[in-house]
């Protein structure tokens, strides 16, 4: 088992990769996640507004772990019994954020993410949104070893066994936190992940749609650069209100014709388009 200080990429020492996030109703963006060897996919909410990363425990089967009828989807769960790479500790998680708490173990394994089929579909199409038989003509053409382009070892996550009820309603299978550390024994992947990148920066694109869609692609995180073919080319800059947060000071914002004023710290959330 490699651990923390050992962990490593599948590429060079320092890269740009791209990630697509899954849309559900443009209510919720999902990042692609394997964990274990061999590697269990997960969608995960890539949120910038957590450290930690959780996904469910396999073993669960309550209604809630599983997903209610209505959520979307049904959940993926991580079986650990089937990894080779995975390390239970003896730590046990518990985060509370209202109504979305969520508990378990903490366990560590190989994580990854990003594949050479977003590289293509960025590459290939300047528009914001191939078709789906362009999609599959571009996965056709890679060889599946090659899909993953970020791998490390050892990263510590929540196994979760207890969630809110509020889990069993969206169509997530847990949460990657893009967020800086706040726990001693749940490291954020994002601090490991800066090590590797050309440029310690992320790019977070979310695209619209006028109708409801699930599950397909709604957007990129570039990671190690930035997105400027999504994204405007003029960047504007704001100081952090918090250490340990990805939280601006804004005043009011307009959309439209609507206008919402209250002064006082707002930390960017990449989960959701609320």
């Amino acid at each position: 088992m490699i651990d923390e200080q050992q962990q490593n990429t599948t590429t060079h020492s320092k890269y740009l990769t791209w990630q697509a996030l899954t849309s559900w109703n443009d209510e919720f963006y999902l990042g692609k996640v394997f964990v274990g060897t061999p590697g269990q996919p997960f969608f995960l909410s890539m949120d910038t507004s957590s450290s930690t990363m959780w996904i469910i425990d396999g073993a669960c089967d309550s209604p809630i772990c599983n997903g209610y009828p209505d959520s979307g989807r049904k959940k993926y769960k991580f079986h650990y019994d089937n990894s080779t790479t995975f390390l239970h500790t003896n730590s046990n998680f518990a985060l509370n954020d209202g109504t979305k708490w969520t508990g378990g173990f903490i366990g560590r394994d190989t994580v990854a993410f990003g594949s050479s089929i977003d590289e293509l579909v960025l590459g290939r199409w300047i528009r914001p949104q191939p078709t789906m038989l362009e999609l599959l003509d571009c996965v056709n053409d890679i060889p599946k070893t090659s899909w993953e382009l970020t791998v490390w070892h050892g990263q510590p996550f929540g196994v979760a066994n207890s969630l809110a009820p509020f889990f069993g309603t969206v169509p997530i299978d847990g949460v990657f936190g893009l967020g800086w550390n706040e726990f001693d024994n749940m490291r954020a992947p994002i601090s490991v992940l800066a090590r590797y990148l050309d440029s310690k920066q992320f790019t977070v694109w979310m695209n619209r749609s006028a109708t409801d869609r699930q599950g397909q692609i709604g957007g990129y995180i570039t990671y190690g650069g930035y997105d400027d073919i999504h994204c405007d080319r003029n960047m504007f800059y704001a100081p952090l209100a918090m250490d340990n947060k990805w939280a601006v000071e804004i005043e009011s914002f307009e959309i439209g014709s609507y206008t919402y004023a209250s002064e006082g710290a707002k930390v960017a959330n990449a989960v959701t388009n609320f």
